[in-house]
């Protein structure tokens, strides 16, 4: 390939300069669903300069200058080009547009080669943070590519051969068959829908995440596929994408055997077919989504017995928006148990106890571990009565917990610290049990 040919492919497209078409804007969106990345475009290099057929994210200028361009590299070569960090980069580090606005750090381009061999220029995405794409976010990228590649060969052949409606036809009837093998072959989750929620496509992707066969989804409605509880969602979503033209977010769904499915989706309603369908374009982040829940989970819970811990309790107390009220208990003799016993029946003792505390508990009261053997049941909204009733309970229940235990309780005052309330608990404990205790010879 050289550079006069590269620029002759360019020309020959006719479509520099051109104003900007759903399709591509389509294109560019799709990638930036499909990564998370801000800025998505498609530009071409034409001698000198870059021009942008396409840009999502950022408002800028039609083209700029060829020199100071990353897609003059990723050109060089049919893979996909990816700089991690443009400021480490000696390639870029000294680019403006890495010293200054927009602050490009993260690139992912994949070149758009046209019949002949020519690479005309990229789909890419830019992002102000370094970053890393996935092997399944390069290579459909690299799909999206091709399609733009197809789109403006398409394009040229309609423009050229405009009087000839048979080839024009042809031509249709080709483009037509690419995008089959796209929406067959891509590792991108693809459907289409009405506007009233019927499915009327999906592509073999989607279908493998679903655990569902096409059959048992085309022709049936979206509301079959999510769960009793988010129905509510779905008509927010098709009453957003009916208004905006387009939509993007996370969707939850069912796979066959019941479990959950966790969709990132921008979806694009096309105006101009008749009657108009949404085009849908996904990535299944149910992995992601679950280790981000275990992660949170990890940061909430005590890794033992699986109550809150301290950092929760802080949480909880900050977000309530009216009284609330504890009782902290702690076990008796524990650290004998643990040298008596050994750890492992020290720990088994933890959680048996926890599960005892968490049996009379009503919606909203959770078990925390303060500590070692310190543990607090938290009460939203507490009123004495609540608060005592629990105490009688735990009192009259004692002969069911695996170990000796001493308690007291307190209903949070304005303004006051939940280090506070918790102090002011343990006092009625250590009263309570020096009141207990047998006295001494």
């Amino acid at each position: 390939m050289t550079e006069r040919e590269r620029q002759a492919a360019v020309e020959y497209l006719r479509i520099l300069d051109s104003d900007p078409e759903p399709f591509f804007d389509a294109l560019t969106r799709a990638a930036h669903a499909m990564t998370g990345m801000p800025i998505a475009m498609i530009s071409l290099i034409d001698g000198n300069r870059q021009w942008f057929k396409s840009l999502v994210g950022i408002d800028a200028a039609s083209e700029t200058a060829r020199d100071i361009s990353f897609c003059t590299w990723a050109i060089q070569s049919d893979m996909v080009l990816e700089v991690q960090d443009a400021s480490e980069d000696p390639r870029f580090a000294d680019n403006p547009i890495v010293q200054g606005p927009p602050f490009v750090r993260h690139y992912l381009g994949a070149p758009i080669r046209v019949q002949g061999g020519n690479r005309i220029g990229t789909l890419c995405l830019l992002d102000t943070a370094p970053g890393q794409a996935s092997a399944g976010q390069r290579e459909a990228l690299a799909w999206l590519a091709q399609v733009a590649a197809f789109a403006m060969e398409q394009r040229a052949s309609l423009l050229n051969r405009m009087a000839e409606q048979r080839q024009a036809s042809e031509a249709l009837s080709q483009s037509e068959a690419r995008y089959r093998r796209l929406f067959q072959h891509s590792l991108g989750l693809i459907c289409t829908h009405t506007l009233d929620g019927i499915i009327t496509s999906v592509n073999p992707a989607a279908s493998a995440s679903l655990d569902r066969p096409e059959s048992e989804l085309v022709g049936h409605s979206l509301a079959e596929i999510i769960p009793e509880e988010r129905q509510h969602l779905l008509q927010e979503y098709l009453q957003r994408i009916a208004e905006n033209q387009s939509d993007s977010g996370v969707m939850e769904l069912l796979a066959e055997d019941g479990s959950r499915r966790y969709w990132a989706y921008h979806n694009i309603l096309d105006t101009e077919a008749s009657p108009q369908y949404v085009l849908g374009h996904a990535q299944d982040i149910t992995t992601q989504h679950l280790q981000e829940r275990q992660l949170m989970e990890l940061s909430i819970r005590d890794p033992l017995t699986r109550s809150f811990n301290r950092r929760y309790l802080a949480e909880l107390a900050e977000n309530q928006p009216e009284a609330w009220g504890c009782l902290v208990f702690d076990l008796d003799h524990f650290k004998e148990i643990n040298d008596t016993q050994g750890h492992a029946h020290g720990d088994a003792v933890l959680v048996d106890f926890v599960s005892f505390m968490s049996e009379p508990l009503q919606e909203g009261e959770v078990v925390v571990r303060l500590g070692g053997d310190e543990f607090l049941v938290f009460v939203p909204g507490a009123t004495l009565e609540r608060l005592q009733a629990l105490e009688t309970e735990y009192q009259d229940r004692a002969y069911l917990s695996p170990i000796r235990f001493s308690g007291g309780c307190a209903i949070n005052r304005p303004s006051e610290t939940v280090a506070d309330t918790i102090n002011r608990a343990d006092m009625k404990l250590y009263e309570r049990r020096r009141r207990e205790r047998p006295p001494s010879n």
